[in-house]
């Protein structure tokens, strides 16, 4: 009468599946997420990623940089981002944009100005690379500012062009 039997006597069947190693990999795969998640977002560096011509995630040190919230950058439009970028150099920054998004080298690095919400102009390196975001093609860019290491370098060269004039300096 039983489904199941063994040697005639009837019995019940169960299952038993282990999980602890599967449970085991994504605790260790959640861990690894959160810590490269705060890397990021506690970085001095500027982070965005760039997604069909706009910000899909930026971190606070890029806003900061920029001087809007990270909620004004991810609701940009791509004219609005635009914007975010000094006029002589939007060609230029959308050149290498397109060609990192077509799969063509190009290096991997460059020097732009860009322009904060209150329209004050910063300096900043720009590392950037192709990258996959939620599955599909993305651009990945980080930012240093070096606004104050370029203002210097230009105090010091012409603080030289003085002193091989044999003029005074104002230190």
């Amino acid at each position: 009468d039983y489904p199941v039997s063994v040697d005639g006597e009837p019995c019940l069947l169960g299952v038993a599946l282990g999980t602890t190693d599967r449970e085991n990999e994504l605790n260790a795969i959640r861990k690894s997420e959160e810590k490269y998640r705060q890397l990021v977002e506690n970085s001095l560096q500027g982070v965005a990623i760039l997604q069909d011509d706009r910000i899909v995630y930026c971190n606070n040190a890029y806003a900061g940089m920029t001087g809007y919230s990270i909620e004004e950058l991810l609701s940009m439009s791509p004219d609005e981002m635009g914007m975010l970028i000094h006029p002589e150099d939007r060609e230029m920054v959308r050149t290498r944009h397109r060609v990192w998004m077509a799969g063509k080298e190009v290096p991997n690095h460059y020097e732009c100005r860009g322009i904060t919400k209150d329209g004050s102009e910063y300096i900043s390196k720009v590392y950037g690379s192709r990258a996959e975001y939620g599955g599909r093609p993305a651009t990945q860019l980080a930012f240093l500012d070096i606004t104050d290491h370029r203002r210097a370098e230009e105090a010091a060269a012409e603080y030289a062009v003085k002193l091989a004039k044999g003029e005074d300096i104002d230190v």
